[in-house]
């Protein structure tokens, strides 16, 4: 955000009579960087109507705004990108100051943007793409929670790497994200020698790649560098995987202690504070959670089972390092087993369950206190509780605020759930493999392929628990939100304490600052929502090619009733096939049937211990679904 300011009338300023200062702000409205200008003199109005030029009498390094003033036209000017570029097109602003309060003169949407990229890229398209995104975030987000996550999307906080001014790692197209995969692909092989054919592989393989003129990367003085980054980004991944637990433990102690807080009792102001205390903690894990995801690889183990199973390193990998590990992801499914085990010994929960109209959040209330499924659910969210069906939008309820989903799982499953014949089917086919690696692998190999999936295992808790740590400070922003929501609603501002969450941050800190009285907000909520309900209908694209949307092609069969795909896992399976759009459809899916799903997040897990098989439409080897 850049501002330009001068003393007197803004003809001085529109003209480009006098050299203004310069007030760059950040995402956040924070940490002007400031070029105080010469500001040779300022227009004022002319004795006989109309304006003229006059030497302004201040010194040149007087600003023209006081920080405090900046800040607070920062939010202001943050507020018009919101509301009338929606948080993504941008503005040029007018505006006036008569010592106390700012006026907007005009606004107009700016029609021409230079390109910012890489110079190797420049000749080549700006490719977007949603692939391994939209496990996470398919839907159309909330305002709020893009407001939140464009401010802390960083992609290359791990290494000393130049990325241009103003170049645009994410945007939104039809309110889904999307990730420029041009970037990611030229920065991950000029900052580490990786091609972008593995980059694509990683991010589903179904975008084009960017064309690399170099045959080795890592000849000459750039292929040195890129040496001396790669080594540097794996002593980091070493250096994280050996104090992780402390972040963790650190970002852990920072969302309990919040919940515990009693928000109710805080002026508006400490309400910022602790938006801005969530954002320092964020900022400082990020890197963690980069470096945990950014050091798990399995390429080692899957290369070293190819050598002698062509065509099935990916398969047998998957198959061996199913069940293994302490996998919060895949942790939290089995515990989900475990409890609807409890509940066909415990008579007061079955109770429960088989009432009709059933009613989830009364356990609490209805299951007495000796109860072994009311310990186990107690302790499932005390671990647990933090995550939700696709938990990345932050408007989306956390299971310990509504654990209905979890509840159905349970209902739905009770009478079948056997952890015991989960982990024995997993056993016998890592058994299977193992077979097949005695018989056709030397003993020294076998060794080493056993340490590989020990590692890889190892990189894999790390990954998972990383993510699962970061929905930690996401439920955090969520908690400020609400208590934020419940005060707008109590003032009459809002109409529903939920509709914070269509609302920006910008315009949430106006208000809570007293910069603002509101008024108007309700009518941006209305507009959103109408407008979110429109773009939900919407088929998101695969990819984007510069402003072409481009989708997947329809899949072809093959002989007979086949249809192709990428293969993750080992084996065969066969059952019903069962298309859930959401996992709130999951007691639709029955024992055995094959769950066919647009995406898959965490949140999905415990349908996969129900199912047989899954097929899911996007993504890549390092997607949930695979996972």
């Amino acid at each position: 955000m850049l501002i330009n300011a001068n003393f007197g009338l803004g003809e001085s300023v529109v003209s480009g009579a006098v050299e203004p200062d310069e007030y760059c702000l950040d995402y956040w409205g924070e940490t002007p960087e400031k070029k105080i200008g010469r500001k040779e003199g300022k227009t004022v109005s002319g004795k006989n109507g109309g304006t003229e030029l006059v030497r302004s009498g201040v010194s040149t390094a007087d600003q023209a705004l006081s920080d405090e003033s900046i800040r607070k036209l920062g939010l202001l000017i943050h507020r018009v990108f919101d509301a009338l570029g929606q948080g993504e097109r941008h503005q040029d602003i007018e505006w006036v100051f008569d010592g106390a309060d700012f006026s907007l003169v005009q606004a107009r949407p700016v029609t021409a943007l230079p390109r910012y990229t890489f110079e190797e890229l420049k000749n080549q398209p700006d490719i977007w793409s949603n692939a391994n995104v939209s496990d996470t975030m398919p839907m159309v987000l909330s305002t709020l929670n893009w407001s939140i996550y464009k401010r802390l999307f960083n992609f290359s906080v791990l290494v000393n790497y130049g990325i241009p001014p103003g170049l645009q790692g994410i945007r939104l197209y039809q309110g889904r994200v999307y990730v420029n995969l041009s970037v990611q692909q030229w920065f991950l092989y000029d900052a580490f020698g990786f091609p972008p054919r593995q980059t694509n592989e990683a991010w589903g393989g179904h975008q084009p790649e960017i064309k690399i003129n170099e045959k080795n990367p890592y000849r000459g003085i750039k292929g040195s560098k890129r040496l001396g980054r790669l080594l540097k980004l794996i002593m980091i991944g070493i250096k994280t995987r050996k104090n992780a637990q402390k972040a963790f433990d650190k970002v852990d102690l920072f969302s309990s202690a919040l919940l515990k807080e009693d928000l109710r009792t805080m002026a508006d102001r400490d309400i910022i504070n602790q938006f801005a205390e969530i954002k320092s903690t964020y900022l400082d894990y990020y890197p963690v959670f980069i470096s945990c995801a950014a050091t798990t690889d399995t390429s080692s183990l899957v290369k070293a089972l190819e050598k002698y199973f062509p065509g099935k390193g990916k398969a047998y990998a998957n198959a061996l390092m199913a069940g293994g590990g302490e996998i919060p992801s895949a942790q939290q499914g089995y515990s989900l087993v475990e409890m609807a085990q409890i509940t066909r010994g415990d008579a007061a929960a079955r109770k429960f369950f088989s009432a009709e109209p059933f009613y989830p959040l009364r356990w609490e209330k209805e299951l007495p206190e000796e109860s072994p499924f009311k310990q186990s659910l107690r302790s499932f969210l005390a671990e647990y509780g933090h995550r939700a069906v696709y938990e990345s939008e932050i408007m989306n309820p956390r299971w310990r605020e509504d654990p209905s989903y979890l509840l159905h799982v349970i209902r739905s499953t009770m009478e079948t759930a056997d952890l015991s014949k989960i982990r024995a089917r997993q056993k016998e086919k890592a058994g299977g493999i193992w077979r097949e690696i005695s018989r056709k692998v030397p003993a020294y190999r076998r060794k080493m392929i056993d340490k590989l999936l020990k590692q890889s295992l190892k990189s894999m808790e790390l990954r998972e628990m990383s993510k699962s740590v970061l929905i930690k400070i996401n439920e955090s922003y969520r908690t400020v939100c609400r208590e934020a929501g419940l005060r707008l609603a109590e003032k009459g501002i809002l109409t529903d304490e939920a509709d914070i969450f269509h609302c920006s941050c910008s315009e949430i800190f106006s208000i809570l600052r007293g910069d603002w009285d509101g008024r108007g907000l309700e009518v941006l909520v209305s507009d959103r929502k109408i407008r979110r309900e429109e773009l939900e209908a919407l088929s998101p694209p695969s990819f984007i090619v510069d402003e072409v949307p481009k989708f997947a092609e329809t899949v072809t069969r093959g002989s007979g009733n086949a249809i192709t795909g990428l293969g993750v896992a080992a084996g065969k399976a066969g059952g019903v096939a069962r298309l859930i759009y959401h996992p709130h459809q999951g007691e639709k899916l029955k024992e055995g049937d094959v769950l066919v799903a647009p995406t898959t997040d965490p949140g999905w897990t415990p349908l996969f211990l129900r199912a047989s098989a899954i097929v899911v439409e996007t993504g890549g080897v390092g997607s949930h679904g695979a996972t």
